[in-house]
């Protein structure tokens, strides 16, 4: 599989996959802070998508037009799901941030890759959010939610949340392999 390389005058992180060609490519890991960043603008882009969906329609989500509500949101709920496999590894915040999304071939991620990533983005990011509908004393904790990923990413030498562990993905920079 893939081996993790730290080019130590640059403090970059590099990722060598090697092929059957015997040719090794080689991507720069994406930086925590550069994964964080992304995450901040997709989750604005989500945000400002539920709020202006939710002011135009006037969808009470728990009421009982619980199936119109669903597909109208659904653009919300499946964002990144959707845009990392659509747009081969890239959410909106990843695009402008110039990182992208790769599998353990260097590929894009594939449809099963994308929907495990997006079904973990549960645990590393939304956890204490699901929480609040058990006990809504939790919802103050809600908003340091996404700090569990970040612990993932910090504790892994390779940047990786839970969601890229279970996918064998990882984020590298936009730029062409060497």
């Amino acid at each position: 599989n893939y081996k993790l390389k730290i080019n130590s005058h640059k403090n970059l992180k590099t990722l060598t996959i090697p092929t059957f060609l015997n040719i090794d490519l080689q991507f720069e890991l994406a930086n925590i802070g550069t994964r964080v960043g992304a995450f901040v603008i997709d989750w604005i882009v989500k945000w400002v998508y539920f709020i202006t969906i939710s002011s135009v329609f006037s969808i009470d989500i728990f009421g009982n037009k619980l199936l119109l509500a669903f597909i109208i949101y659904s653009p919300f709920i499946f964002y990144t799901f959707l845009m990392e496999w659509l747009n081969k590894g890239q959410t909106l915040g990843k695009m402008l941030l110039k990182i992208k999304v790769v599998g353990q071939e260097g590929n894009p991620p594939t449809l099963s890759q994308s929907g495990i990533r997006w079904m973990f983005l549960l645990v590393d990011c939304y956890l204490l959010y699901l929480f609040t509908f058990i006990n809504p004393m939790v919802a103050s904790l809600a908003a340091f939610s996404p700090v569990i990923g970040l612990i993932f990413m910090v504790s892994n030498p390779k940047h990786q949340r839970l969601g890229d562990l279970a996918a064998q993905t990882s984020s590298s920079c936009h730029s062409a392999p060497t």
